[in-house]
C-alpha cells in the first residue's frame, strides 16, 4: 500500500473496490503516505471518527480546508 497512490493511479480509479477491500483487511485506519490523509474504512472506526471532532475533520479535500494555490497571485483582481 505504501507504493500505491490512490489519487493518481488510473487502475484504482477504474475499479476501486479491490483496493478498499484490501485496505480494510490490512488496517481499518490507514495514513496514506503520499498526501498524509487518513483513510478510515472500518465501520466501528468510522463511527468513532465521526464522534471525535477534536481529532478528525470532515473536510472533503486532499489538501485540507485551505490548500495552497498552484500559482502565485499577481495583480489586484
Amino acid at each position: 500500500l505504501a507504493t500505491v497512490d490512490y489519487f493518481s493511479d488510473q487502475t484504482i480509479s477504474q475499479d476501486p473496490y479491490a483496493y478498499w477491500d484490501h485496505l480494510r483487511e490490512q488496517n481499518p485506519v490507514h495514513r496514506e503516505p503520499h498526501y498524509g490523509v487518513v483513510a478510515v474504512t472500518g465501520h466501528q472506526e468510522v463511527l468513532a471518527a465521526f464522534k471525535d471532532h477534536d481529532s478528525f475533520s470532515a473536510v472533503n479535500a486532499i489538501g485540507g480546508p485551505f490548500p495552497p494555490l498552484p500559482f502565485v497571485p499577481e495583480g489586484d483582481d
